[in-house]
């Protein structure tokens, strides 16, 4: 059987990069081979390009090459010079909480203290609504501005302008339809659109009018813009958008202020989540710090990250981090309970079509996103509740989410995202001819369904994985959506024992022989297999190298992300 075509324990194919020659190894004198194969597979190719990468990548783009800016920047700065009343207008995740904070800093520093607003998740759903624009109106706000949504909310922000309020909309998202021109709309995907560089996420156009505001304001009380890219970092990670050109530059910048201390808040929450003050990294950001303050709209109130995040009360941020944490414990069991609810409805070909009664609605884009991977199919995921369907959607490369659902409006109520994830409310009765519409046209597209690949970089020998090895690839940091850390494969590994850990029991601890006595291995998620692995039995294995710190003691970590029969 082809190498490529055996299926690990978790049924996946494994597809490991062909290791370069001599001479294209050699290219880059000043690096190690391994890191001049780990940056060929991410597109990096040749001495020039690695270079500028190894420099730093691309500098920030000017913020004014971003059509509407100008008008924004100057809307804002009439509104800090009359002292007008704002509000924020914000999604409810970590890209919306912090483009809504880096926006509220850079205001408070000239002055202006805006109100925040950011829509329940269970009774509002996502983007703007005109109950909460008319109530906002009914407040005396002049000017709204959207973070992270409104790209397609027409008839919400008419009902913003017919009440007398300016409105500069800040988004991201796949735009489907025009705002009405008297709005100020900021979107790299606007068509027409001349921004250098499309693949922001909210908090990177928030910043980049935060950057415009500043550039132009007069005030010596001011902040630096640059001191915001702590949060940018943040949301960037968290919402999973290419770290590539300015984007990279944002997570570099933003962690190394972070791990400099520079923000009170940022202190809480990355004690609270038990993390290493000083060593964060992109990975952290992913899959530590990001889910503790997407938790907070999820699970509750957006605004309670919101507030640890623009806040200055130690006292305050310790408890407000805390919250988090408490509320983070809450998702991840709602996201078991609704997974394993989820799972029943995933059939053996189509799209994976799955919905309940009063599911949380807060983790089931999670649900969706963990069901796409798994099958190597587009997910729809809906809770009912009242008899509305409130859903999301995530989908592997190869089947566009949003265009599915563009096809499917005269079906939905509400609708929106990108190529790869998505959001739809409907009314609960319609559920089955969305899922039939759905199903034609996964099949029109060719049925692109695909068994899930995992990628390795290389093969690489026992006697190799070492803290240098660590330490080369800390080097190449930040991770994230198009730059993913390194995965390795080793071949022929001997199990010598294996144990079920966790409370429950959900993660395998192996040992195996042939390994350095300091390497600890764990394959977090893997209990289930543990009747699959034989001692005395060889097997191939694909992992990730990290570092924990245990009672005092630092360790080297290989975290298994998948196991197959050694060939």
């Amino acid at each position: 059987m082809n190498d490529t075509e055996r299926l690990s324990l978790s049924g996946r194919r494994w597809r490991i990069a062909p290791r370069l020659s001599p001479e294209d190894l050699g290219a880059v004198t000043d690096l190690p081979p391994l890191a001049v194969q780990l940056l060929h597979n991410r597109g990096l190719r040749g001495a020039e390009a690695i270079g500028e990468f190894v420099a730093g990548g691309m500098p920030p783009h000017d913020p004014f090459l971003m059509d509407g800016m100008e008008a924004a920047a100057g809307r804002l700065l009439r509104a800090v010079a009359g002292g007008e009343r704002v509000c924020i207008y914000s999604d409810y995740d970590a890209d919306g909480v912090t483009s809504c904070s880096v926006l509220t800093l850079m205001l408070r520093s000239l002055g202006l203290n805006p109100i925040a607003y950011f829509p329940d998740r269970r009774r509002e759903g996502y983007g703007l609504n005109q109950a909460a624009i008319a109530g906002i109106a009914a407040e005396g706000v002049n000017l709204l501005i959207s973070t992270d949504c409104g790209a397609n909310a027409v008839a919400e922000v008419e009902a913003a302008l017919a009440a007398g309020m300016d409105v500069i909309v800040t988004d991201h998202h796949t735009v489907i339809t025009e705002l009405p021109v008297a709005a100020i709309a900021l979107n790299p995907h606007n068509p027409g659109e001349g921004y250098p560089f499309p693949d922001l996420a909210g908090v990177g156009v928030a910043y980049k009018l935060a950057e415009a505001v500043l550039l132009e304001a007069e005030s010596p009380d001011a902040i630096e813009a640059e001191s915001l890219l702590d949060l940018v970092a943040l949301g960037t990670v968290a919402d999973v958008v290419p770290l590539r050109d300015e984007n990279r530059m944002f997570v570099l910048e933003g962690l190394r202020r972070m791990n400099a201390g520079s923000r009170p808040a940022m202190k809480a929450l990355i004690n609270a989540a038990r993390l290493n003050a000083g060593e964060i990294t992109s990975t952290d950001l992913g899959y530590r710090l990001g889910p503790r303050v997407n938790a907070a709209g999820r699970m509750d109130d957006a605004r309670i990250a919101y507030r640890l995040l623009t806040g200055d009360d130690p006292v305050a941020n310790d408890r407000l981090a805390l919250e988090l944490e408490e509320l983070n414990r809450k998702r991840q069991q709602a996201t078991r309970n609704v997974l394993a609810a989820a799972r029943e409805f995933a059939t053996a070909n189509g799209p994976v079509f799955a919905y309940g009664d009063d599911w949380h609605p807060g983790v089931i884009g999670l649900v969706a996103g963990r069901l796409a991977e798994a099958n190597g199919r587009p997910a729809f995921v809906a809770s009912v509740r009242d008899g509305v369907a409130q859903g999301s959607a995530r989908s592997p490369e190869g089947f566009s989410v949003v265009a599915a659902l563009s096809a499917c409006a005269h079906i939905l109520d509400r609708h929106g995202g990108h190529p790869r994830a998505g959001g739809f409310t409907l009314a609960g009765w319609r559920l089955d001819e969305f899922a039939a519409a759905l199903r034609e046209l996964w099949t029109k597209a060719g049925a692109p369904s695909a068994k899930p690949v995992i990628e390795a970089d290389c093969r690489i020998r026992p006697e190799s994985i070492s803290w240098d090895t660590l330490q080369l690839v800390q080097d190449l940091e930040p991770y994230g959506q198009g730059f993913p850390a390194p995965l390795f494969a080793i071949s022929g590994l001997r199990l010598a024992e294996r144990r079920t850990v966790g409370g429950d029991h959900s993660h395998l601890r192996p040992v195996f022989a042939g390994l350095p006595p300091d390497l600890s291995a764990i394959w977090f998620g893997g209990g289930a297999h543990v009747g699959a692995l034989t001692p005395g039995h060889d097997y191939d294995i694909a992992f990730r190298l990290a570092k924990s710190t245990y009672q005092g003691q630092t360790r080297l970590d290989m975290l298994i992300e998948d196991v197959r029969a050694a060939g």
